[in-house]
């Protein structure tokens, strides 16, 4: 017996659909990996901000910690505001 001719037609369909279909999910296949190594070198350049802004943070604490000792504060007490211990201490007592 042979096939009609929309027996084949639809074999050939079948087969073209089953293609197309191959072929699509090939090309999302391809585009969900652009896009991870998109999301990668963007993780990676962020990552790298990161670790210079917590450097650059590391920094600004020590600087805050020489700021902020007291031989320092003493000395720009004297040079920048003028200040001075006083003289004449004078007790006070309370009755």
């Amino acid at each position: 017996m042979t096939p009609t001719f929309g027996t084949v037609l639809r074999r050939w369909g079948l087969v073209f659909a089953v293609c197309a279909g191959a072929a699509a999910s090939g090309i999302q296949v391809a585009s969900h990996a652009q896009e991870m190594r998109g999301c990668f070198v963007r993780l990676t350049e962020v990552q790298q901000q990161r670790d210079a802004l917590l450097a650059e943070y590391s920094r600004l604490l020590l600087e805050r910690g020489t700021l902020s000792s007291y031989r320092h504060v003493g000395d720009m007490a004297r040079a920048r505001l003028s200040m001075r211990f006083p003289e004449d201490v004078t007790a006070v007592v309370r009755r």
